[in-house]
């Protein structure tokens, strides 16, 4: 199944999140004139960094808007710190998608006109801004996690405290001494 296959009942995609494990540009080079007409957004994990230029390559050349690109087996600074990513990450933005669903049986509208340029940048900070907060509770739930497999280590090693080489009470002296707890 191809990706034109999958988009083709649609008339409106809102967002692909995509992840093919080093397809990424045959996937979508292969349908680049379907995504053009019907896709707002593109979230897609990339495997090598001639993946990610062919990626940058050709969205650049349809006109499409880059959110965030963050290349693979790097530290990027993001809006949440210094990051390190094994795979890549690019997000799209397509400043030409349909903004009115045809399913509604109404004519489908692209923007085209110059006076909706400044609604375009509200629509792409607003596009931003819900990438953020998906990003923001995504790591919000790894801090939970984090913080959870701290706690059990703690118990773990409370429990242990005997037969450790660095004993809880140790290790509790000597942070007090230098003022932590």
């Amino acid at each position: 199944m191809t990706l034109a296959d999958v988009i083709a009942p649609y008339p409106r995609v809102d967002l692909i999140d995509l992840d093919v494990q080093g397809a990424e540009y045959e996937v979508l080079a292969s349908a680049i004139d379907l995504v053009n007409k019907r896709v707002r957004r593109l979230h897609i994990g990339t495997h090598s960094s001639r993946i990610e230029e062919q990626l940058r390559h050709l969205f650049t050349a349809h006109n499409w808007q880059m959110v965030n690109d963050y290349p693979g087996q790097s530290t990027s600074q993001t809006p949440y710190g210094s990051i390190h990513f094994g795979d890549g990450v690019q997000t799209w933005v397509n400043p030409t998608a349909p903004i009115v669903a045809a399913a509604a049986g109404r004519r489908v509208r692209t923007r085209k006109k110059p006076e909706a340029e400044n609604g375009e940048k509200v629509r792409n900070l607003r596009v931003q801004l819900n990438d953020l907060q998906q990003q923001n509770r995504a790591l919000k739930r790894r801090n939970a996690e984090l913080r959870e497999r701290t706690r059990a280590g703690d118990e773990q090693l409370r429990e242990r405290q005997g037969s450790s080489a660095w004993p809880l009470r140790f290790v509790e002296k000597w942070f007090s001494k230098r003022g932590r707890s």
